[in-house]
């Protein structure tokens, strides 16, 4: 009952966030992340660190 109002905050926070080119945007209340810039992810970066560890183990 309260997804669309949450999809429709979270639409408004991501527009504003890139409109304004924030970097990140934070709930004060929470300390939640709501947006964040995109070239700030290193998930793939943090990936190929665990897959190197991963074939090293492999190995030994």
């Amino acid at each position: 009952m309260t997804k669309p109002i949450y999809d429709k905050i979270n639409r408004v926070i991501q527009k504003i966030g890139e409109d304004e080119e924030y970097d990140f945007i934070i709930d004060a209340s929470s300390g939640a992340l709501l947006h964040a810039n995109p070239k700030y992810d290193i998930t793939d970066r943090i990936l190929e660190e665990l897959n190197k560890g991963v074939s090293a183990s492999k190995t030994n």
